[in-house]
């Protein structure tokens, strides 16, 4: 459970920046 739920905020994280270097 531990495992998943680090992985979804790394996942999140990713997203994030993403989205910050598709805006920019």
């Amino acid at each position: 459970k531990f495992y998943f739920m680090h992985n979804q905020r790394f996942f999140s994280y990713l997203s994030l920046f993403t989205f910050m270097m598709v805006i920019l």
